[in-house]
């Protein structure tokens, strides 16, 4: 907790700096840098772009697949 609040703070400065000027420029569109920062891949899968082993990529699972490792994941737990 001690190291992940100051990594908060500076990575909220970094989008508080820039606000007023990007709402004076684009307005609500500025909003949508937040919504686009947070969708796209799963928090597992961030670690691969830095060079970590990713087992399971769940953003290409089809719905099937999906489906068949909530499956398995429920078989696991209770054996």
């Amino acid at each position: 907790m001690g190291l992940a609040l100051p990594i908060l703070f500076a990575s909220t400065i970094s989008y508080l700096i820039p606000a007023p000027t990007a709402f004076a420029e684009v307005g609500w569109k500025y909003y949508l840098l937040f919504i686009i920062l947070s969708v796209g891949i799963a928090l597992e899968e961030i670690g691969e772009t830095f060079g970590g082993e990713v087992v399971i990529h769940l953003t290409g699972l089809s719905d099937e697949q999906k489906e068949d490792l909530d499956k398995a994941i429920e078989t696991g737990r209770r054996t």
